[in-house]
């Protein structure tokens, strides 16, 4: 995910061109020969990730021109990544104008390593916010610092974090921060779920409405997912293994399909199986996950027998853990051929 602005790289070659005269005595002329004509030299290729010592526009413009590159390599990568961080360091040590500010903070969101710097640049842009008028571009940093909270797994934090930008950017009147502002709300019912009561709505394949209240007294997996989304296809040989080990004990998956194409969804399922039930909306417009402010797939939630909300992160072995805890262990089967040898 960091590089989807960069294009195609562009290396630029300098030639300098140096041609030496030769004198040549012309009275010897014709009897030794010219002396070879020196070549002209290849000037070493400017290094495009040479942080520049200039003022804040100046490093902001060095930033935004890596960002719309491709470094070709691993190598060139790693480069322009340090390289950002330095420009991006100096911006905030100098005296840059907001914009500067923005694209700087929004280097140190996409690079931070560590709790404390993630947590230090959320407070920046709190200030950053705090300081007038917030535009749509301000509102699309404060949504990508409280993701990149959530991303990192601090709970804590990002429910602190999209509660704090949710209420400046509902100041707005501008039609654009107001929807991110409604989006950091829903984000928040699905960070505050534990021990809650799940509302999951939507349309079965058979053109039916689903009917969640039929699942009381399961366990069951809310799975938020698509066709096209790598680690949902992942996740997908656990869920099978569960499925099997756990349904006849009362689990359940309820799969939430934000698929556009329905076609290539039906054929998909046809031809992986899948067991449990499919909910799809026209579109992949799912009411329960724009309800929950679900940025990002795939989205696990587990829910007890009592509607409860179980885990908001049931994923690989969280998953397995959990419905060990809710259902009980099950033997492995090479343990149970073992033991009626």
């Amino acid at each position: 995910m960091l590089w989807k602005l960069m294009r195609n790289w562009v290396a630029g070659v300098l030639l300098g061109v140096v041609i030496a005269a030769l004198a040549v005595d012309r009275a010897t002329a014709a009897e030794a020969p010219a002396e070879p004509a020196a070549q002209p030299d290849e000037a070493e290729p400017a290094d495009p990730y040479a942080v520049p010592d200039g003022t804040p526009g100046d490093l902001a413009e060095f930033i935004e021109r890596v960002l719309s590159t491709r470094p070709p390599n691993a190598e060139a990568r790693v480069k322009a990544i340090a390289a950002m961080k330095e420009a991006a360091s100096k911006i905030l040590a100098g005296k840059p104008d907001h914009e500067q500010t923005r694209t700087a903070l929004k280097v140190n969101l996409m690079f931070a390593q560590s709790p404390e710097a993630l947590s230090k640049t959320i407070d920046a842009v709190k200030t950053l916010l705090a300081e007038g008028s917030i535009g749509p571009a301000d509102a699309a940093l404060a949504m990508a610092a409280a993701q990149a909270t959530e991303r990192g797994g601090n709970t804590k934090l990002a429910i602190e974090t999209y509660k704090a930008f949710g209420k400046l950017l509902a100041k707005s009147e501008n039609e654009q921060v107001a929807k991110r502002a409604e989006l950091m709300e829903a984000v928040l019912r699905r960070l505050t779920l534990l021990g809650k009561d799940m509302k999951v709505e939507g349309v079965l394949f058979d053109g039916d409405a689903l009917d969640w209240d039929s699942y009381r007294g399961k366990v069951v997996l809310v799975d938020f997912w698509a066709t096209w989304c790598g680690p949902c296809l992942g996740e997908i040989p656990n869920m099978k293994k569960q499925y099997e080990a756990y349904h006849d004990r009362g689990f359940e998956i309820v799969g939430i399909s934000i698929d556009r194409d329905r076609e290539a969804l039906e054929d998909f399922i046809e031809k992986r199986e899948l067991p449990w039930t499919i909910v799809h909306d026209k579109g992949g417009r799912s009411p329960t996950a724009k309800y929950y402010g679900v940025t990002g797939i795939p989205t696990m939630v587990l829910v007890g027998k009592d509607g409860k909300v179980v885990s908001t992160r049931a994923r690989g072995e969280r998953l397995n853990e959990q419905l060990d805890k809710l259902l009980g262990p099950v033997e492995d089967e090479s343990d149970e051929a073992e033991e009626s040898k």
